[in-house]
């Protein structure tokens, strides 16, 4: 793969993968608008031995993004950051079979341009008999259909992205999956209480103890009324930044959102990326010892260290000029913010937010 090219993010990887990555490729995907890069792992195993729903005090949404938060940032998500996701979530409890395999829409959070979803997975055991310790199901998402529609806009298409599995109190298993939708109309929301999100799932794979994957085609299609929240107003920093860690460069134009964070990164040195912060920035630098990967992440007003995952990048400006955006590992309010840490991996450069 030519370099100039190679654009690394780890967007929405399985924590599953994150343990077990070993030969990574790399896959772009080409778009008018910025484009989502995202690092597939070879190895796809269970998720987390302990990452089973027992008792709900959130929805299943909720607890799965504070999980996949604590995972890719090493940190546990305060109850104030659960509650507010949960004022943005629903039990939906739809279920659909299809080949024998029952597959229940078990919950959704709707931020204002993604959405994350909880399937739970149950074949029939009279067909594909007992689920042994070694053998594990999940859904495919990329070959999914998904798109939104609101009166207010119309047909909006969305993507998937990877959020995880596990199994629950059942011993069913489950897999989360993220929708974005980029294309959105500037002030346009998921969650505005009017939109009806549209998702159809073609594929289940059967992860045996040898890493083989037979998979199961059918079509499961859900359909639901997205739940309303208030959208917080994003922030719109007039901080500068310039530092000189693994590479020159200065960040401007910073803006603050409920799901992400955009900048400039404004620079002659091309041999760098920004991927996600902990795990799969130390995984990004092994595995490309020879770029520059740096990070972002968000300090709360409680001190709270915000994790990131997801990496968009648009190389609409100059050659000098790239504009990147980089999600939360959950939704938060972006008022909550108090400082913005980029890192090189050695040296740490803070913006201060004015709210």
């Amino acid at each position: 793969m030519k370099d100039d090219t190679l654009f690394w993010a780890l967007c929405d990887m399985d924590e599953a993968l994150i343990l077990e990555a070993k030969e990574v490729p790399i896959m772009k995907k080409k778009s008018m608008k910025p484009m989502r890069i995202a690092l597939i792992a070879a190895a796809i195993t269970i998720l987390l031995a302990g990452a089973v729903f027992a008792v709900y005090q959130y929805t299943r949404s909720t607890e799965s993004l504070a999980d996949r938060w604590e995972v890719f940032g090493n940190t546990e998500m305060p109850e104030a950051q659960k509650d507010y996701i949960d004022g943005k979530s629903a039990n939906i409890g739809e279920s659909v079979t299809d080949q024998d395999v029952t597959i229940t829409l078990d919950s959704v959070t709707a931020a204002e341009k993604s959405a994350y979803l909880i399937f739970r997975i149950h074949p029939d055991p009279e067909v594909y008999g007992e689920r042994q310790p070694t053998q594990h199901y999940t859904l495919r998402f990329s070959d999914s259909e998904i798109y939104a529609e609101n009166p207010n806009y119309g047909r909006i298409e969305g993507y998937s992205g990877g959020g995880g599995g596990g199994d629950d109190e059942n011993g069913d298993e489950w897999a989360g999956c993220t929708v974005n939708f980029d294309t959105l109309p500037e002030d346009a929301g998921l969650n505005d209480g009017n939109t009806t999100l549209y998702i159809s799932l073609h594929t289940l794979m059967q992860m045996g103890p040898m890493g083989e994957t037979p998979e199961i085609h059918g079509t499961w299609t859900f359909e639901m009324k997205l739940p309303q929240s208030e959208t917080p107003d994003s922030i719109v920093s007039e901080e500068t930044l310039s530092f000189s860690g693994g590479v020159e460069m200065e960040i401007r134009d910073i803006v603050l959102r409920e799901s992400d964070v955009e900048f400039v990164a404004v620079t002659d040195n091309s041999n760098y990326i920004f991927v996600g912060s902990g795990t799969q920035a130390e995984l990004a630098r092994m595995a490309e010892p020879d770029k520059i990967c740096l990070t972002v992440e968000a300090v709360l007003l409680d001190g709270t260290l915000v994790p990131t995952t997801g990496i968009h990048v648009g190389r609409d400006l100059d050659s000098r000029e790239h504009r990147w955006s980089i999600d939360w590992a959950a939704p938060l309010d972006p008022m909550q913010i108090a400082t913005l840490v980029f890192s090189d991996g050695a040296e740490r450069f803070e913006v201060k937010v004015n709210h």
